[in-house]
């Protein structure tokens, strides 16, 4: 950040969430938000308290692991889609998977005004696309920590993938962790919730 610049030069506004984190080599300050006008929280969920051993969860056809641990924040979607059948946890055949993405603070507030923007992404281990896994855990390995108020936390994005168009670029290992999705268009990964973990 230029020192010459303000909030607002940044897009920061009246009513914005701003969490400061500081990073210990050279004295930077690094900048956290996303404005709360971005989100819904009628949907939001705490699942702090929550254990899922042994239970089982369906979402668009595939397994669904519950982010337990977190607090789950909800984006507004409902004026983003046509409809929000994507959304539905019915069974119902136009239902998307559940997957997660762990992302640099700074990709943050774009992702959840604006979904996922594949121009922005810079590797591709797995062949090009949008990163996505269905396990919290996976994604919470490119999750960056910040400090909020002394304490550390996690954010990961909760998100829906488009099932027909999803590939499957690494299956999971024997605990279930580590499987990866890659998805080739914006607008077939759509973000509807913030998960925070506390570290």
């Amino acid at each position: 950040m230029k020192n010459s610049l303000t909030l607002g030069d940044h897009g920061v506004r009246n009513g914005n969430v701003l969490h400061m984190f500081f990073r210990q080599l050279g004295g930077g300050c690094a900048m956290y938000y996303i404005d709360k006008e971005l989100f819904d929280t009628r949907f939001n969920y705490d699942f702090t308290d929550i254990k899922d051993d042994g239970k089982k969860f369906v979402r668009g056809g595939k397994n669904y692991s519950r982010p337990t641990g977190c607090k789950r924040y909800a984006i507004k979607v409902n004026d983003k889609y046509e409809d929000n059948k994507w959304l539905g946890c019915s069974g119902d055949i136009k239902e998307w998977p559940v997957a997660y993405h762990g992302t640099k603070e700074n990709n943050s507030h774009d992702i959840a005004k604006n979904g996922f923007d594949l121009s922005k992404c810079q590797r591709f281990a797995y062949g090009r696309g949008i990163y996505c896994t269905p396990d919290p855990e996976t994604a919470r390995l490119y999750a960056k920590e910040y400090v909020f108020q002394g304490k550390t936390y996690h954010l990961i994005f909760q998100t829906r993938v488009n099932p027909k168009t999803m590939v499957v670029v690494k299956k999971a290992d024997l605990n279930g962790h580590g499987e990866y999705w890659t998805v080739p268009e914006n607008g077939h990964i759509r973000p509807y919730g913030v998960c925070v973990y506390p570290v």
